[in-house]
Order: C-alpha cells, then structure tokens, then sequence
C-alpha cells in the first residue's frame, strides 16, 4: 500500500488529537504508577512519545473508520470490492468488459487494484478529493500488466484513473481513465460495491 494525499488536509487535526490523547495517556499512567509506588529500574513507562506512537499506529488500523462522523476529518471511506462495467476507446465504446476494483485502506494509505478479463493494474498514488459540493474524487496512478493469454496488442502500460462519488461510504464509484504512451486510450467505469 502506498500513502495518499486528502484534499483538503486532516492531518494537522489528527496528529493534534493523538498528541493530546498520548500526553494525557503518559500523565495518567505517571499518576497511576506514583499513587502505587511502582518504582523498577528495569522497566521504563512509556514517554508521551511513546503513547503517540501507539495511538497513531491504532488510528491507521482501527480508529480512522470507527468514528461516528467521518466528515469532519473528510476521510471517505472506500475500502472493499467493487464489481461492475468498463468501455474503452480501443472498441470505440462497443463492448462492455466485467471489471472488479478492490481497495484496501487504513488511516494513512490506501491502493487500489483493477482486474478485468485480460489485465490487472495497480496504483501506485492515490488523492482524495472532497468538493464543496459532496462531491468526491479519488484520483490514482497506476500501472497494468496484461495476462499471460491477453492479445499481443497488450502490453505493460501507465495511466490516471478518476472515480467520483458521494458520501463517506460510497456504494458506486464513476469515472475515466487514460492510458498513456503508445496505448493512447481511454474509458468509462461504473463499478458498484459488492
């Protein structure tokens, strides 16, 4: 997985919040070990640094997506499968070829992995785009690779994906992409969350 990028930023409020919860974390456990006596010169307690490292690796795995309000840190959350419909420029938009993303993602990264019947691709950057409308975008980098029985016309190319949606659990993403290089196509995907 890779890192990507939120537009407009959550970060500042999320690493504030988990250095306020880690210094708090290391004050109550100081308290805790004072009121008891509990002096070892074997066993360090942990500094607020400590904590915050903690508490930072539990936001990436779990905290990020338990939240009862996503839409203050403006993280949607996308991560499953989705299945649906791909055109292509190649065919001039003639066939409709079965398509299936699957997004994994925790607080800090996320990536996303296209499959059709003759390629899969694979990001390699993502952003995350809300508008002042609802609306949102994620926007990736990716890299395909044909199968072994896919046409000769095939080959490993890169491209821009672009797949719109709305909501912070969005059940269908939309959009383009562009293949670059001597491929020169592009295309429609409408996919759905299975």
């Amino acid at each position: 997985m890779h890192s990507y990028h939120v537009s407009p930023s959550p970060l500042p409020r999320i690493h504030l919040a988990v250095a306020m919860f880690a210094l708090g974390a290391a004050w109550l456990l100081h308290l805790t070990l004072a009121k008891v006596s509990f002096q070892t010169w074997w066993i360090e307690t942990p500094s607020v640094f400590g904590f915050y490292m903690l508490l930072l690796e539990a936001w990436d795995r779990w905290l990020w997506c338990m939240l009862p309000q996503r839409n203050f840190l403006c993280i949607p959350r996308l991560d499953g499968i989705y299945r649906g419909i791909l055109k292509s420029s190649f065919d001039q938009f003639q066939k409709e070829y079965e398509v299936t993303i699957t997004i994994h993602q925790d607080g800090r990264s996320i990536r996303a992995r296209l499959e059709t019947g003759q390629s899969h691709s694979d990001s390699s950057f993502a952003l995350l785009d809300v508008y002042r409308t609802g609306e949102r975008a994620l926007t990736y980098l990716y890299r395909n690779e044909p199968n072994p029985d896919a046409p000769d016309t095939m080959h490993i190319h890169y491209g821009v994906c672009s797949l719109q949606f709305s909501g912070s659990l969005p059940e269908t993403l939309s959009g383009h992409y562009w293949s670059g290089r001597d491929r020169n196509n592009h295309g429609l995907i409408e996919v759905r969350r299975v």
